[in-house]
């Protein structure tokens, strides 16, 4: 077999580290020398070899690889390369939630971070205590299933050109290759045919818990909700139905000093009446007929971590006043049980309703509202942060277009416009659904966001009011109309018309526009 471990080594004694700079030829000798060694020599040997190149080509000063272990949802750190000891050293376990390694994992895209040690990133401070400022991350693929990831750490700031990233993903696929062809992989995804990334993907709450770091309207938000997060203050979550409460509250768990500890969700509005007082309390074998054995209830299995209480106001009145008691107290009693059970628990509450009305309306007490309101976070609407829609949407593009194996379609300047005129009832969670339609519905390289916007059997409109008061038929019916015009430009006839896009006839679209009041505004409306 013909050296490539000495030939490597001998090219590393003759770089001039202060001279030389990177090109296309660097990289292709490189990326050539890698390919034959990741099929030729043990991954430790090659995971060093090429680390220490790197080190001359782009001035790393640290080197890891992580591989993802499936059974206890976490990163193994099996290889360390450029830096000697280090607190982060060969069999540190990285969390899946709250590290950038797990953010890097989930998304299956390279990314580049500024170390920040006002974060709670799991390897933020370790790495800026040994002197570390800035990190490239690659996630390293097998067959389309991430199995962990490249950690590459700088000193200094650096600002690494298309080039150089473009080589580290070519080495991180290399270093797939060596991983595959090696025994260093138990119990990782890939290694027990998981097709997707674990932890499945139910909600926004698990891939998408970063979605808060990309959001231009959040970023003023940021640090302040990470102060929060590290102390045990009760927060409220407030905002429509699908702007992300539930993804944040995951977020302020993973940012919080309880973020080993469980994250207990539990949706108010879809628990029995009957049965909410023993899913939040539990219960003792016989309370009740059915009552078996004895349940923990959700501040039990929440005991030490955060316990999330989507739609709040949900809550009967009855079973408020006795949560009211248990946040009080502190302490729980079980139903059929005569001994109270202390809690340690981290309370967030989340609603889509405007519950100072609520209070006012003698349907939440003020006495929880008060209890709760200690951190009050309130998250708008999808259509007052348009300038959040085109980062999310290249995201769900990215996310949604790689786990369909296809070639993304461009996000040009007339879908964003079309985007941007339509109201986004649904918030965040419709921009996702509509963005998995586009990838479903369109093969070619572009899609056109108003046809796929307002070609669809139904609207969604809105029935209640911002103040909580229900909508006559007409005026949802007018709003339905006014928006279908506002994406037309006003044109009635025509393939895509207004009349097309209603399944109406054109003069029947005039008759309700006069019937409804709908008139098309002034120039300076």
């Amino acid at each position: 077999m013909y050296d490539w471990v000495s030939v490597m080594q001998d090219r590393e004694k003759s770089l001039d580290t202060e001279s030389i700079g990177f090109s296309g030829t660097n990289k292709h000798v490189l990326l050539e020398m890698g390919e034959r060694l990741a099929n030729a020599v043990d991954v430790d040997l090659f995971f060093d070899t090429v680390s220490r190149a790197l080190r001359h080509f782009l001035h790393i000063d640290r080197a890891s690889l992580a591989l993802y272990d499936r059974d206890q949802n976490l990163f193994e750190l099996v290889a360390l390369a450029v830096q000697g000891e280090s607190r982060l050293g060969i069999g540190t376990k990285v969390p899946h939630q709250g590290s950038r390694t797990g953010m890097v994992f989930d998304s299956r895209m390279p990314m580049l971070h500024t170390l920040d040690s006002n974060t709670a990133f799991f390897e933020d401070q370790p790495l800026l205590d040994e002197g570390l400022r800035f990190a490239a991350q690659m996630p390293i693929l097998v067959d389309g299933v991430c199995i962990g990831t490249l950690n590459t750490d700088f000193k200094r700031y650096s600002n690494l050109s298309e080039a150089e990233m473009d080589l580290l993903c070519g080495i991180a696929r290399q270093i797939a290759t060596s991983v595959t062809a090696s025994n260093k992989r138990p119990r990782t995804a890939a290694s027990e045919g998981n097709v997707r990334n674990a932890p499945e993907r139910g909600s926004a709450e698990t891939q998408d818990g970063y979605l808060p770091l990309i959001r231009p309207s959040m970023q003023s938000s940021v640090d302040r909700l990470v102060v929060i997060a590290k102390t045990d203050s009760t927060v409220l979550l407030v905002g429509e139905t699908g702007t992300g409460k539930g993804v944040l509250a995951r977020k302020i768990h993973d940012w919080s000093n309880r973020k080993k500890k469980p994250f207990v969700k539990c949706d108010c509005a879809a628990i029995n009446s009957q049965l909410i007082e023993s899913e939040l309390f539990g219960h003792e074998k016989g309370a009740f007929t059915g009552a078996n054995a004895r349940r923990l209830g959700c501040f039990e299995q929440a005991n030490g971590g955060t316990l999330f209480l989507d739609e709040i106001t949900e809550l009967p009145l009855d079973n408020q006043v006795k949560l009211l008691g248990v946040l009080q107290d502190r302490s729980v009693q079980r139903v059929g049980g005569g001994v109270p059970v202390p809690i340690d628990v981290r309370i967030i509450a989340a609603t889509n309703r405007n519950i100072e009305a609520e209070v006012a309306a003698g349907r939440f007490r003020s006495d929880l509202y008060y209890r709760l309101n200690v951190f009050q976070v309130a998250l708008p609407p999808l259509r007052q942060t348009l300038q959040d829609l085109e980062p999310l949407a290249k995201y769900f593009l990215e996310m949604h277009g790689r786990a369909m194996q296809r070639n993304l379609p461009c996000l040009d300047a007339a879908s964003l416009r079309a985007m941007r005129e339509h109201s986004w009832p649904g918030n965040i969670r419709e921009l996702e659904n509509f963005i998995q339609r586009a990838l479903l519905l369109e093969s070619c390289d572009t899609f056109e966001a108003r046809t796929l916007l307002f070609d669809r059997p139904t609207s969604a409109p809105q029935e209640i009011s911002s103040d909580g008061s229900i909508r006559t038929l007409e005026q949802v019916e007018a709003d339905h109309i006014r928006r279908v015009l506002n994406a037309t430009g006003w044109r009635i006839n025509g393939r895509k018309g207004a009349a097309d896009l209603l399944g109406l006839h054109p003069s029947t679209v005039r008759s309700r526009m006069a019937r409804l009041n709908v008139q098309r505004p002034g120039p300076h409306a």
